[in-house]
Parts: structure tokens; C-alpha cells; sequence
């Protein structure tokens, strides 16, 4: 079917099966066969000009796939030849080498044509086998004495015991052996050795081949000096594609006689052994005697040498004294196992302690010499404890009386008490540390002291950390109590003076009247920064109360613009709302928002020129609405830009200072837009004018997020938080 359907545009004409569906089913039959036949490498159908149609393989994983990569095999030695035999007839390869196969060398191709419909060779069919086991099978029977060798019809090697042979391409056993070449003389070579490789063309050859038919050296001995050989033909496929190859055993004479010898010297070793022991049997019983006694000496020098499992067996006929003593020490050796068992736990339990503390270990000598350190020491100190030993203590310290501190006397005030001293590190960096020293007594070897340092550096972060965190609370608590006393008063202040300036009680003098505005403008003022103050300790606290409800973008900023224009006005700067899209709606507090618009809408009035603009404008980004807002001042100078929404943070500018701030509104704007779920931010250019902006996350309009089926909307949500 696929024969056909490859001749006929792709489509079978018997039955209409297309040609990917016959190599489908011709590759599961292949598959199977790969799978029941473990020696079967790979089938490969290739069509009559080379080019391969499908081919099956195992992978050097052993794995069954298709190969997906299909090449030219037009060149290919098998396939000239295959492709040249009868139908019927398949051609056989010599055994070869590869590499393409996991754990596989040695391979066999065996190839066949496959005919069309019409007699012709459509291509050829070729299996490739695994001649691993043969070749395993042959080297397992070689010994030092005799080896199998297995070769081509013209010597060339298949397999060699000597893995030195045959390595090279060609290598030939009659060149190794030479008085083996009778053995191939009347050989004709199949491939390129022997007198067809002198000929110029295959007609030549197989003209040759059938004028000199091969005599195969089958069931033949040869021999030289030191081996005996003895030849095995063995033969695959027929005519001129059949293939011979030779097995040859061989056997080293020489060997062989050497082998009988030392077994004949073994066998003379043997009687002069038996004669050597019935020699020494008397002196055996002479020393039965004093065997115990050698026997417990040698045990308890084991025993002193710290082997502690020594034993001592009793021996059928000791007498009743060498009994006693064995007894006596074997119970000698079972209280010092007991002794030494509960030394090293003790030993052990010491050094884990020694070893676990967090704290640096160091004992030392009077002189101040390190004569150990604990594993802590080469961490906090950076040093490996083995390195420490023979070296000051004062290495570890920048305070030089640290080695004086083991000369005073044992009633010196140093010992027993910490003291704070500076510590320094292997690479040079210092630390705070605690050093306590105490005196200890080693057996007779004099005074020691066994030094403790503590690292300090994080009880004194802990320390500045709470000192920071109680000035600042200290802090808050005195601003939030002035600020609630000073609203009170101002209050009242800002009320009288603007009832004097609306003249409500009568006319003021003409003079007066400048000084009752620019009191009644600073008190405003003053007013604003308590506000401020006092809601930046609200958020602090987490106290700042949020109402949430749903608010449209544009009304907002429109609003915004309304209530921020007389304050513009008075620095000569004019506010624009830029063109905003309908239906931006977000989850807010409409008081929070409008307080956040309006501190970046007066901090942009206060750096714009006079005569300049302000632009407001909002636009949809990923689910998102940036709120923006543009002046076109002198920009915001590199050295400030990392503290812009700091507290009380202000540009050095005159100017700026001039017309007021408190340094808190882009400070409270930021934990408004985070309280929202949003963000703020600017981008600036020096000379340009900068733009802040405010992005907040959009939601669906109520009414568009009702039930269609419902007859009527209903209003905004509102929510505290």
C-alpha cells in the first residue's frame, strides 16, 4: 500500500489510504518488531535513489521512536550493494563498528530489495542488528592460556582478546600473528584487502572473485613454536552476497606447560608444608604452657595502648589459676571501658556546649596567648578557631590593655566582671563587644583564663532603635497635644479677624486694614499646619477615618479645579481641566481625594511662573486612572527628588518658602492614594515643569454592574473604613 501510494501523487488507488497513513501502520509494525526482536537496532525503508521514506530506531535510552530526521543514503556502501541484488536475495554486511547506539559496537546490516507492483525495485528494506552479545560471548571464554579471536574471511579483526588489537581500521591477525597467514592464503578479500583491492572496478572484482573462488580455512589446525590454533568458519546469506567470518582459537603452549609446572611445584610445597608441621607440633606443646601467660600480656599491652574491645578467650585446658587471672581482667577492662565511656560523654557534652554557644569562648594562658577557641569565635571573628591558637587576644581588639587584663592579681576587679571594649575582625571591620574574664584551674598545669565575648552590636541597634522609637512617639505626643490646644485659640482668632475685615462692626482704619489681612492670612496659615500635623498622626496611628462611595473622575477634578482657583488666582497662575473620558469611576472618600488634589494643585500653583497654567488630566491605563497634574516650573533639583514626600520636606528655594507650605501635604497626598489602594508619584525635568501624579484602581458604575432584569437603580454604596 505504501508502494503504491508513493507512485500514484500520495494516494493509494486501491483502497484510497494516503501515504502518511501507510507509514503510519508500516512504522507500528516496525515498532512491534523493535520491541519482540531485542537484537534488532533500527528498520530503515529506503527508496530506490537513496533517499530514506521512514526509518524506526532505539534510542541510545532504549526507547522506540521514529526518527524524525530522514537523510540521503544514496552513497551508503550497503545500499549500492543491496540495491544491485536480485529481489529475494537480501545482501549481508561484514560485522562494523558504530557509535550511535548506547552500549552497542558492533553491528550487523542486512538489506533487501522491496518490488513495486510492477516487478521493479521500488528501494530496499534494511535491519540493522546488535552483534554485542556474539561478541561478549566470545571474549568470555578467553583465559591466559588460550583466547578466541574472531575475523573477516581475509583476517581482517572482528573481536581480540588484546584490546590493544584491532583498533586500528584494517589491523589484520596475520600481521599480528604471522604464522597464522596460511590460514588466509586462499582467501578472496571481501572489501578492500586482498587481491580484489588491486582491481579497478566491481565488474573486475567479481570477475576475479569467481575466477579464484574462496577456500575457506574451516575445521583447520596451525601451529608455531609456543601456540595451537584451530579454525571455525562461520557463514551468513547466499551467493554473492554471502559472508564468511573465522573463529580461531588459539592456545599458548607455553602457558599451558607452566601451569602444569607450578601445579606440580604446588604439589611439592604441599609435602614440604606437612613435613615443616610435624616438626613443630612438639614445640606447639612445649609452648601450651606459657601461652595464657603470653595471651594476657599481650592483651593488657593492647588495653594500655587504648584498645579497649581487647579480648581474652579462654582455651579448652587453661587451669584453674590462668582461669582466675582471666577472669580478673576481663573485669579490669570492663570498669575502664565504663570509665572511659563516661569521660568522652562528659568530654563530649563539654565540647558541645563549648562548641554551641553564641557567644566567642577563648581560653588563654597568663600572657594573654590563645590556647583555644570555640566555633562561635571564627564566626563572629572570621577566623577558623585552629588559627586563633598561639596568637594574643589583643589580635581580636583594638583596646590594647586587653592583655593586661591576665596580669593583675586573681582579686584584680578585671576578673568576673564584664567591660565593654571595641572588637575588630579579621577584615579589619570593629564591633561593640562584652569581654568577661574568669580564672580557672587546669590540674598542675598553672592559671588559665577562660575569656567570653559578646557581640553587642545588635542589643546596641535594639537600644538606639528603641531611644529613636521613644523621642518619636514623645515627639508625636507633644505636637498632637500643642496642635489640639493651639486649634482651640486659633479658631477663635481666625473668627474675630474676619469679622473685623468684613467691616461688619464698623470701618476699620485705612492703615489697620493691610495688618488685619496679613494677620488673618497667617493665622489661615497656621491653621492649615495644625490640620495638617494632626492628620499625619491620625494616619500614623491608623486612626484617619475613611467613607468610601463611588466617585466619577471627572467631576472630581472639575471640582477640584472650582475649589482651587481663588487660591491660584492669588499667585497669578490660572488652572485648566483637560479633556476627560466618560465613565472612569472609583471606590473613594471624596473629602480624602479633594484634600490630596488640592495639596498637589497648591503645590504646583506655588512653583509655577507668574502668568503661567496648570493642567489637569486623567486617562485609563491597564484598569487603572492616572489622575495627573502638570506646571511648568523650574523642575524639582536632583539632590531633593529621593525626599519629595518626606515630612516637612521643602525645596531650598526663596521663593518657594515665600508663599508658605508646611512641607506635609505630599506626604499626607501619598497615604491618601495608599489608603486607596493607589500610588503617587512625578516625573520632572529641570527648566520644564514637573507633573505628579495619582493612579487609582477603575471599577465597573453601579448601574452598569446591576441586574438588566431589575426595574430600577440603585445608588451609590457608601462605606467606612
Amino acid at each position: 500500500g505504501l508502494v503504491r501510494a508513493s507512485e500514484n501523487g500520495g494516494i493509494d488507488p486501491i483502497d484510497g489510504i494516503p501515504t502518511a497513513e501507510w507509514k503510519t501502520r508500516v512504522a507500528e509494525n516496525f515498532a512491534t518488531l523493535l520491541a519482540t526482536q531485542k537484537s534488532y537496532l533500527s528498520l530503515d525503508l529506503i527508496g530506490a535513489g537513496g533517499e530514506e521514506i521512514l526509518k524506526v530506531e532505539r534510542t541510545r535510552k532504549g526507547h522506540i521512536r521514529v526518527a524524525a530526521r530522514l537523510t540521503d543514503q544514496g552513497q551508503a556502501a550497503f545500499f549500492r550493494n543491496a540495491i544491485k541484488q536480485p529481489i529475494g536475495i537480501p545482501y549481508i554486511s561484514n560485522i562494523k563498528r558504530v557509535d550511535e547506539f548506547e552500549g552497542v559496537r558492533s553491528v550487523i546490516e542486512i538489506a533487501t530489495a522491496v518490488p513495486a507492483p510492477d516487478g521493479r525495485k521500488f528501494g530496499i528494506l534494511k535491519i540493522t542488528l546488535d552483534c554485542g552479545p556474539l561478541i561478549a560471548r566470545l571474549r568470555s571464554f578467553n583465559d591466559p592460556v588460550s583466547k578466541l579471536y574472531m575475523t573477516t574471511i581475509d583476517g581482517r579483526y572482528v573481536t581480540s582478546p588484546d584490546a590493544t588489537r584491532g583498533a586500528k581500521h584494517g589491523a589484520r591477525i596475520q600481521d599480528d600473528l604471522p604464522w597464522l597467514a596460511p590460514a588466509f592464503a586462499g582467501t578472496v578479500a571481501q572489501g578492500k584487502a586482498g587481491v580484489a583491492s588491486k582491481l579497478q572496478s566491481s565488474v573486475e572484482q567479481e570477475t576475479a572473485r569467481r575466477a579464484r573462488p574462496a577456500v575457506y580455512p574451516e575445521g583447520k589446525s596451525y601451529s608455531d613454536k609456543h601456540h595451537v590454533a584451530r579454525t571455525l568458519c562461520v557463514s551468513a546469506g547466499t551467493g554473492a552476497a554471502k559472508r564468511t567470518w573465522v573463529i580461531i582459537g588459539v592456545i599458548d603452549t607455553h602457558e599451558l606447560i607452566q601451569s602444569i609446572l607450578s601445579f606440580q611445584r604446588y604439589l611439592a610445597a604441599i609435602v614440604v608444608v606437612l613435613a615443616l608441621i610435624s616438626l613443630l607440633v612438639a614445640s606447639l606443646l612445649a609452648r601450651r604452657i606459657t601461652r595464657p601467660i603470653s595471651r594476657l600480656t599481650e592483651a593488657a599491652k593492647r588495653l594500655a595502648r587504648g584498645e579497649l574491645d581487647t579480648k581474652v578467650q579462654l582455651e579448652k585446658g587453661d587451669d584453674k589459676t590462668v582461669v582466675e587471672l582471666e577472669n580478673a581482667f576481663t573485669a579490669m577492662q570492663e570498669a575502664v571501658k565504663t570509665r572511659e565511656r563516661r569521660l568522652n560523654d562528659a568530654r563530649a557534652r563539654i565540647e558541645a556546649s563549648f562548641n554551641s554557644a553564641s557567644s566567642a569562648i577563648i581560653t588563654v594562658n597568663p600572657q594573654g596567648t590563645i590556647l583555644q577557641a570555640n566555633d562561635a569565635t571564627g564566626r563572629l571573628f572570621g577566623y577558623a578557631p585552629s588559627d586563633l591558637a598561639g596568637h594574643k587576644l589583643s589580635a581580636l581588639s583594638q583596646d590594647s590593655y586587653v592583655d593586661s587584663l591576665f596580669k593583675t592579681s586573681p582579686h584584680a576587679e578585671t576578673i568576673g566582671k564584664p567591660r565593654e571594649i571595641l572588637a575588630q575582625r579579621a577584615d579589619g571591620t570593629t564591633f561593640p563587644a562584652e569581654i568577661s574574664v574568669s580564672k580557672v584551674k587546669i590540674s598542675d598545669n598553672g592559671d588559665k583564663f577562660v575569656v567570653m565575648l559578646t557581640d553587642l552590636s545588635e542589643r546596641k541597634r535594639y537600644e538606639e532603635l528603641e531611644n529613636q522609637l521613644k523621642l518619636e512617639r514623645i515627639k508625636g505626643e507633644f505636637v498632637s497635644t500643642v496642635s489640639h490646644e493651639l486649634r482651640t485659640p486659633l479658631t477663635s482668632i481666625n473668627g474675630s479677624l474676619a469679622l473685623l475685615s468684613s467691616d461688619r462692626i464698623g470701618p476699620m482704619p485705612p492703615n489697620a486694614k493691610p495688618l488685619l489681612n496679613i494677620a488673618h492670612s497667617n493665622v489661615q496659615r497656621l491653621m492649615r499646619l495644625i490640620n495638617d500635623i494632626l492628620d499625619i498622626e491620625k494616619i500614623k496611628s491608623g486612626t484617619l477615618r475613611f467613607v468610601f462611595e463611588e466617585l466619577d473622575v471627572s467631576m472630581l477634578l472639575y471640582e477640584a479645579a472650582r475649589a482651587n482657583a481663588a487660591y491660584a488666582e492669588q499667585l497669578d497662575v490660572k488652572i485648566e481641566v483637560a479633556p476627560i473620558p466618560q465613565g472612569m469611576v472609583i471606590i473613594g472618600d471624596p473629602d480624602r481625594i479633594a484634600q490630596a488634589l488640592a495639596n498637589l494643585i497648591s503645590n504646583a500653583a506655588k512653583f509655577s511662573p507668574r502668568g503661567g497654567s496648570i493642567l489637569l488630566a486623567a486617562k485609563r491605563k491597564n484598569g487603572w486612572v492616572r489622575i495627573s497634574v502638570t506646571d511648568k516650573g523650574s523642575g524639582i533639583p536632583e539632590e531633593f527628588r529621593d525626599r519629595v514626600f518626606s515630612k516637612f520636606a521643602q525645596a531650598d528655594s526663596t521663593d518657594a518658602r515665600q508663599k508658605g507650605g508646611s512641607g506635609l501635604g505630599l506626604s499626607i497626598t501619598k497615604a491618601i492614594a495608599e489608603a486607596h489602594s493607589g500610588k503617587v508619584g512625578f516625573t520632572t525635568a529641570t527648566g520644564k515643569g514637573t507633573t505628579f501624579f495619582l493612579d487609582l484602581p477603575l471599577v465597573t458604575p453601579a448601574t452598569e454592574r446591576l441586574d438588566p432584569n431589575m426595574g430600577s437603580a440603585r445608588g451609590p454604596s457608601r462605606q467606612s473604613a
